[in-house]
């Protein structure tokens, strides 16, 4: 026997398998699906989600696609609703609103992922995508040019009075 033969023992998963934890995520689709649970069946909705890679060069990698399952209810503590709120935001997703697959196909957010039985990702959870701080005016254009040493002197710290005596705890336990 040669030994061209190599065989390196895997670990099961595949090379596009997400890790548990957050991940930003643009949602692909919405597919309405049955599934048995308990020998009963069920009607659900399948959220399939794309979430961007890197290659090791730093250019764009082959997204991976991961998908996660609510009921077709849609009342504000499901989880339907929560998905259309981190997709659409809170204010659109109110009673009475009806959303087609054009509203949702392309809409980005943070999904949260776990592991499944089978050791596989699903989606458990998401949130609408982080905003960025608004921008905080200056001290300086706030008070004005003329009045920025007065901002700084105003500013100063004051000196604490003076302790009365016995005084000298302030029963705080640290």
């Amino acid at each position: 026997m040669g030994d061209g033969l190599s065989i390196t023992v895997g670990t099961g998963m595949p090379d596009d398998q997400l890790s548990p934890g957050n991940y930003p995520a643009t949602l692909v689709s919405v597919t309405e699906r049955s599934i048995d649970v308990k020998g009963e069946s069920r009607d659900v909705f399948e959220w399939a989600f794309a979430v961007p890679t890197q290659e090791s060069d730093g250019s764009p990698g082959e997204p991976i696609k991961v998908t996660g399952l609510s009921s077709q209810m849609t009342g504000p503590k499901s989880k339907t609703a929560a998905f259309l709120v981190a997709l659409l935001g809170p204010s659109a997703v109110q009673p009475g609103a009806t959303f087609t697959m054009n509203d949702l196909v392309g809409k980005e957010c943070l999904i949260q992922t776990e592991l499944n039985d089978s050791g596989y990702a699903k989606v458990v959870g998401a949130v609408p995508m982080p905003v960025s701080a608004a921008p905080r005016p200056s001290n300086r254009a706030a008070a004005g040019a003329d009045t920025v040493g007065a901002t700084a002197s105003a500013a100063m710290p004051v000196p604490a009075p003076a302790a009365a005596k016995g005084d000298d705890e302030d029963d705080l336990p640290f």
